[in-house]
């Protein structure tokens, strides 16, 4: 891969401030989960190459060390930051081929759903069902049917997350209940212990104290 193709690559790209406006746009936190998305690449036709070369255009423009004069102020260069995360965490998932296959079924899944539904808007159109005048597009409608899946998928495993910390949690309070209840059998066996003794030694000194009046 050459210099030249990245710096090429780059230019297509916009600059700094249009990327960190991108990638943090309302809802990235849903967007960002596709890794297609965040590096601007087709998944039908994405190569490794393609995902090496885009991963370095935009570092080139979003790490806040190669873009100083650039960034300002602090919170640039902190948005700058979350914007660059986003794309190495893009890269990570997409150099895993399994996880390369899996995102891009969940993209063509994605696409088949939108161009459904765009498909059906048309004919409800067509037919004068559809009392909005305003048509929405194949791609708008596909993009956002990407959006879905992703943020479906999300939302499952952070729900399965919570309930395993739940459980986690409740063993665990399981565990130190049980190792509270252990810690106060033993003080409370210790304490009866030590009272034993004294109440030996305190009968032993009156049965001493009572055969030696006997014998006065």
């Amino acid at each position: 891969m050459s210099n030249n193709a990245i710096r090429n690559d780059r230019k297509t790209l916009g600059t700094t401030q249009e990327q960190i406006e991108r990638l943090l746009q309302p809802r990235c936190e849903w967007r960002n989960l596709n890794p297609y998305f965040v590096l601007q690449l087709t998944a039908a036709t994405t190569t490794d190459d393609d995902i090496s070369r885009r991963y370095k255009a935009l570092s080139l423009l979003l790490h806040p060390d190669k873009n100083r004069s650039k960034l300002s102020t602090e919170a640039e260069r902190d948005r700058a930051q979350l914007s660059y995360d986003q794309v190495q965490k893009a890269k990570i998932i997409l150099a895993d081929a399994d996880r390369k296959r899996y995102m891009k079924s969940l993209v063509d899944e994605g696409m088949k759903q939108g161009e459904s539904r765009w498909k059906r808007e048309q004919q409800q159109h067509q037919k004068g069902n559809d009392d909005d005048d305003s048509v929405n597009t194949l791609q708008l409608l596909q993009e956002r049917e990407v959006m879905r899946i992703f943020a479906q998928i999300e939302q499952k495993r952070q729900e399965v997350e919570k309930r395993e910390r739940k459980f986690e949690q409740r063993e665990q309070q399981q565990e130190d209940d049980q190792t509270d209840k252990e810690r106060r059998e033993r003080k409370f066996d210790k304490q009866w212990r030590d009272k034993d003794r004294v109440d030996k030694r305190v009968g032993n000194w009156r049965d001493f104290d009572t055969k030696k009046k006997k014998k006065l």
